[in-house]
């Protein structure tokens, strides 16, 4: 009888096992979403690539919604939200097929979010209301300067098969944008043109290089923003700029440039005369220069007045007109100067650019250095220049028989006796 019963017990008990339903056998988490994305060529590795981003630098980006696998697929829906606000954006809906792209910019930083019936959960997890981690953010091995972004959309993560809504998400790049001005902005040939591009943008990364073609068949590259460039002759330039960022992307742009004429610079020495052809050490010579402007725009230039190579000393024109002249007054102080001596008496006036720089410096006679009381500067103090003093005593300024050269001793201004003992008493004497 126990056999009996045994027997029938068993006979339940395995058609019980063959007629009841096969459970299924839960996946390990992220196991679907990682036969995804092997099946789709991407070669992440689900457990060991997670990078646990949780916000996004602003930017303009591209997202692609990638795949969905979800009983809640047609009601989720992802966007984004500033970091530190409740201001949510959405990205995708529920009707929104694989494929679909859109495209948003962000002004701040931002966090991502999947809107689910069965919660709402964030990319960051301080926010989560469950406590679970919704969002896997991976480096997109496709786009390496995007993401693939995947999310759990089940309370406490569910099944954890982290393929309910995956999609990239992809940082638009902007190229540069490229602009220039010059100046001056009506240029003369031969005339430096300073061209300035530091209101372009690189618009993400810097801008690593300006690259101008001057069009003139000039061409230079450069790091900096302002470059200077001259041309050889007048007429109408197409000028082009192009700027490329670190991120290698360009913009160009281009103006046309009006180039005059080169004026035409001419500054002329006209003459150079001392107020007189000897004197004695220490005392004052007066050069006179006259200069003339024969260019075509006024001129400021600097004039040096030499006594050989030596400068006597430097003045400056200022603003003298077209056709115009003027009279420039050196004043040479010979002290310390060895008497018996010739220098030559020039005038220099240098000016950039100028058509004839022959005419920028004249050579006009000498003037001599001469002896103490050698009162014509034949080199000996004789009968010759006592005669001189004898014939110029009692003289003053306004007499014509004023000679200055007999004034040598006090009280100066008048020619005495005091002049005439002087210049005797040094008679004889002789130049080296």
């Amino acid at each position: 009888m126990v056999n009996k019963v045994f027997a029938v017990t068993l006979l339940l008990v395995v058609i019980f096992l063959s007629t009841a339903p096969v459970l299924p056998v839960k996946a390990e988490p992220r196991t679907h979403l990682q036969d995804w994305l092997n099946a789709n060529g991407y070669t992440i590795d689900v457990w060991a690539d997670e990078l646990g981003i949780e916000i996004f630098p602003k930017g303009e980006y591209e997202a692609t919604l990638l795949y969905e696998e979800a009983a809640y697929k047609g009601l989720n829906k992802v966007g984004f939200y500033e970091a530190g606000t409740t201001v949510y954006n959405q990205i995708f809906s529920g009707p929104d097929e694989v494929g679909t792209k859109k495209q948003f910019t962000a002004t701040n930083t931002f966090g991502l979010y999947l809107d689910s019936p069965d919660g709402f959960f964030f990319s960051e997890n301080a926010l989560q209301p469950d406590g679970f981690d919704h969002v896997l953010v991976y480096t997109d091995t496709e786009k390496p300067s995007g993401y693939v972004v995947s999310f759990e959309d089940l309370w406490n993560g569910g099944d954890q098969d982290y393929d309910n809504l995956v999609f990239e998400l992809t940082p638009l790049s902007k190229p540069p944008h490229a602009e220039f001005t010059w100046s001056p902005s009506l240029p003369k040939a031969l005339e430096p043109v300073t061209f300035d591009a530091t209101a372009s943008t690189p618009n993400g990364g810097t801008i690593v290089s300006y690259d101008w073609d001057f069009g003139d068949g000039n061409t230079t590259t450069t790091p900096a923003a302002i470059v200077a460039h001259a041309y050889s002759n007048p007429g109408t330039c197409n000028v082009t700029l192009t700027v490329t960022n670190s991120e290698s992307l360009t913009d160009k742009t281009w103006q046309l440039i009006n180039v005059a004429r080169a004026v035409k610079h001419d500054i002329a020495i006209v003459s150079v005369s001392a107020n007189t052809p000897h004197e004695y050490p220490g005392r004052i010579v007066s050069i006179t220069v006259l200069v003339q402007n024969n260019g075509e725009a006024p001129e400021t230039f600097n004039v040096t007045a030499y006594r050989d190579t030596v400068p006597i000393e430097t003045l400056q024109v200022s603003n003298l007109d077209i056709e115009e002249n003027t009279t420039i007054i050196f004043h040479w102080n010979t002290s310390g100067l060895t008497p018996c001596h010739n220098w030559t008496i020039s005038a220099e006036a240098p000016l950039a650019e100028d058509i004839n720089p022959a005419d920028n410096r004249l050579v006009d006679g000498s003037v001599k250095i001469k002896m103490f009381c050698d009162v014509n500067a034949d080199g000996v103090v004789d009968i010759f220049d006592v005669v001189l003093a004898a014939v110029a005593i009692y003289a003053k300024p306004s007499d014509p028989r004023w000679n200055p050269q007999v004034d040598v001793a006090p009280r100066f201004g008048y020619i005495d006796l005091y002049d005439f003992v002087t210049i005797v008493y040094h008679y004889g004497e002789k130049c080296p």
